[in-house]
């Protein structure tokens, strides 16, 4: 709730909402970004390669979002995830992963995820979960 109204604030003083991307193939952060630029209030900050550039950047920028691959090198996405819950308790985590298993899903949730998506599911499913997690935040 209280992310919710951190985004809102910012959103009602003309800032944007910060998103950091990681994922270890540059054409789906490329995907992804685009996706994010088409939509009003939203900004990519930062994008990283694998889990622990992704958490050195939440450490650094303090995002309100962080999209995460499940499958990064160095550092997977669960373990990322897990980082970055305890350091930016308040950041909207989203695991997106090109397998479709219920456990693993599952092992997200664990980790600290807000959402899982396969993607498969990305491309029309994203966006509007993003926006039912910070409600008429955005």
């Amino acid at each position: 709730m209280a992310a919710q109204r951190d985004v809102a604030h910012a959103l009602s003083t003309g800032q944007t909402v910060r998103v950091v991307l990681a994922d270890d193939h540059e054409v789906v952060r490329k995907g992804v970004r685009d996706l994010f630029n088409q939509h009003p209030g939203w900004t990519v900050c930062g994008e990283a390669e694998n889990g622990i550039e992704a958490v050195d950047l939440v450490r650094e920028l303090q995002p309100e979002l962080v999209v995460l691959d499940l499958s990064m090198p160095l550092m997977n996405g669960l373990q990322a995830a897990a980082k970055i819950r305890q350091l930016a308790s308040s950041t909207k985590i989203v695991v997106l992963s090109m397998h479709n298993s219920t456990s693993i899903a599952q092992d997200a949730f664990d980790a600290g995820a807000d959402v899982f998506l396969t993607k498969a599911q990305a491309g029309t499913e994203l966006i509007r979960t993003i926006n039912s997690l910070f409600g008429d935040a955005i």
